[in-house]
């Protein structure tokens, strides 16, 4: 059992739970996603049938939330993430070793902190990320079964993975809003300031 999953996972749901707010879109279903995964993580079996299962149950939720209105061009975003996260496994594949690069945190939160610079929606943002990660999990699949590779992805590090990204877009969220929320309590100040300055003449 992954314990550093389980953390993360309870984090999160504490953080959507409690601090961000119901108003954004599809909050109780990225609620679902997040209990869902947990169970999801709970029966995994080292088996192929598995693999696809749960990679399917991914890429359902990541298509789910990042259907969202948006310009077209934002959806080079997803074929450009998807591109380079297929590349990124198949060299993980080759080279297993790199999975405990020691930084790779930073590698990770660098990627987080684009996906919410370039998406401003944070059902998006989680769309993308889950999207990146399973539909590059099975783009790489198919490109290593044809290349005669033998594939087998690590469930672990690929499902803490993506459940750490979603708590560091949480947490990003969350920043956001305070520093949202710091600019507005600055502007009143200078606002009662610039009010009361003509009664002190």
């Amino acid at each position: 059992m992954n314990i550093e999953y389980y953390w993360f996972s309870w984090f999160a749901f504490i953080l959507l739970a409690f601090f961000i707010p119901s108003q954004i879109p599809k909050k109780q279903a990225i609620m679902a996603f997040v209990l869902l995964s947990m169970i999801n993580y709970s029966i995994i079996a080292e088996s192929s049938e598995y693999l696809m299962w749960s990679l399917g149950f991914h890429i359902t939720f990541g298509v789910y939330f990042w259907a969202e209105p948006k310009p077209v061009f934002n959806h080079l975003w997803l074929i450009i993430v998807v591109f380079l996260s297929t590349l990124l496994q198949l060299f993980i594949i080759v080279n297993p070793v790199w999975i405990i690069f020691p930084g790779a945190w930073i590698i990770l939160v660098a990627v987080i902190f684009l996906i919410q610079l370039c998406v401003p929606s944070l059902a998006s943002q989680i769309g993308l990320w889950i999207l990146m990660n399973a539909g590059g999990a099975i783009a790489a699949y198919f490109v290593a079964q044809s290349l005669a590779i033998e594939f087998m992805m690590n469930y672990s590090f690929a499902h803490t993975t993506i459940i750490q990204g979603v708590f560091l877009l949480f947490v990003f969220y969350l920043m956001e809003r305070v520093k949202h929320a710091m600019k507005i309590s600055k502007r009143k100040v200078l606002l009662k300031k610039r009010m009361m300055a003509p009664m002190n003449k």
